[in-house]
């Protein structure tokens, strides 16, 4: 469930519906992310985690993006709040946990790239239906 109080602020709302509708350029030359997992936030946002590569600020180190707007079909690339990523070698979700708490909670918030993509589309429907005097 996403956060409601994420439809409440205009300038949300606009920031968002930019990110939603920012073409994917024709050549990603953003930072590289490998071994990553798409997890689900508190908020209900999406985030890519995992080893990134070439990032303008932090360099080479593992992270938790900011939040993902757009993940393309192709599954190579992924639009977040900051950048435009380049996806490579999605970490294996397993089929079912262990049981264990450490798998239940890290993998018991992550996503496919066909159930981010669902999950981005119901993002993309609240945005559309929220504050209809407020469209831009």
């Amino acid at each position: 469930m996403f956060d409601p109080s994420l439809f409440e602020n205009p300038d949300n709302l606009r920031r968002v519906r930019a990110w939603l509708n920012d073409p994917m350029p024709n050549v990603v030359t953003g930072p590289l992310i490998t071994d990553y997992t798409i997890a689900v936030d508190q908020r209900g946002l999406l985030r890519l985690v995992g080893q990134v590569s070439g990032h303008p600020r932090l360099g080479d180190t593992w992270l938790t993006t900011s939040p993902v707007w757009q993940l393309p079909d192709t599954g190579k690339h992924a639009r977040s709040s900051g950048h435009w990523y380049q996806l490579a070698d999605m970490r294996r979700i397993p089929d079912s946990v262990d049981g264990s708490e450490r798998s239940r909670l890290i993998y018991g918030h992550c996503l496919t790239h066909e159930q981010a993509s669902a999950h981005l589309d119901i993002l993309s429907e609240n945005m559309s239906n929220a504050s209809p005097g407020d469209r831009t």
